[in-house]
């Protein structure tokens, strides 16, 4: 678990399903990170089981209430499409769109880059995400 001012990274739980849901079926988040709006709380629930299942993988909660308001994955030694090195890494984030821009977000990709970073040393993060300033 990673903690930022106002951010919770943790891994994802069963219970989180209907806030995945809620946030990944709006058709202007999916798609820009290259999946397809969710149809159904069951998907989201596969979703998590089987895509956000990396060692790396985080629910980004909100410190308020611990509710899951998006995702950041960080894909390391060369579990990633986006690079051919073995030191280079890949950094995978998207919020719910009431989040887009929001100050509460800014600071979550450099989290998930240096809790990584405190076990491990990469030369570079190859960034792909949308709606998060960072």
């Amino acid at each position: 678990m990673l903690e930022t001012e106002r951010l919770i990274l943790r891994r994802w739980e069963e219970n989180d399903a209907e806030n995945l849901y809620h946030y990944a079926k709006d058709p202007d988040v999916g798609p820009i990170a290259g999946w397809p709006p969710h149809q159904s709380v069951d998907e989201s629930l596969d979703v998590f089981r089987n895509v956000f299942n990396g060692r790396e993988a985080y629910a980004v909660c909100l410190k308020t209430d611990n509710k899951a308001i998006g995702a950041i994955e960080l894909k390391l030694n060369g579990h990633t499409d986006m690079t051919d090195r073995e030191d280079e890494c890949e950094l995978g984030y998207w919020p719910g769109k009431a989040f887009w821009g929001c100050c509460v977000c800014r600071r979550n990709p450099d989290s998930a880059i240096n809790g990584s970073r405190r076990g491990s040393m990469y030369r570079s993060c190859t960034r792909k995400g949308q709606g998060m300033s960072t």
